[in-house]
């Protein structure tokens, strides 16, 4: 789960670096008779629909993780003992 945030967060830093650098100067993706070497509509386009297609597969897999967990820890399945931390509640004490 974690590396799957991880990613999600990666591919998202991509993107804002990708428009911010649509245009050099930046300004020029704003600015009207600014002159500026800016990316075709084609590429934005496709950087704005992969973005798209990426939280779309996010949002399924953290759904699909999420599912899963709930039903291996209703089923009793815990890889630490959270069960107990939560109903002890703040006078749980580790034993280490």
């Amino acid at each position: 789960m974690h590396a799957l945030i991880a990613a999600n967060v990666v591919f998202t830093v991509v993107v804002v670096g990708l428009f911010v650098g649509i245009c050099s100067p930046p300004a020029a993706y704003w600015t009207i008779g600014l002159d500026g070497r800016c990316f075709s509509n084609e590429r934005v386009m496709a950087i704005v629909l992969s973005q798209g297609r990426e939280s779309l597969l996010a949002d399924y897999w953290y759904e699909a993780a999420y599912g899963i967990c709930s039903v291996l820890c209703a089923l009793g399945y815990h890889t630490r003992d959270y069960a107990s931390a939560f109903s002890e509640g703040s006078s749980h004490k580790s034993s280490h």
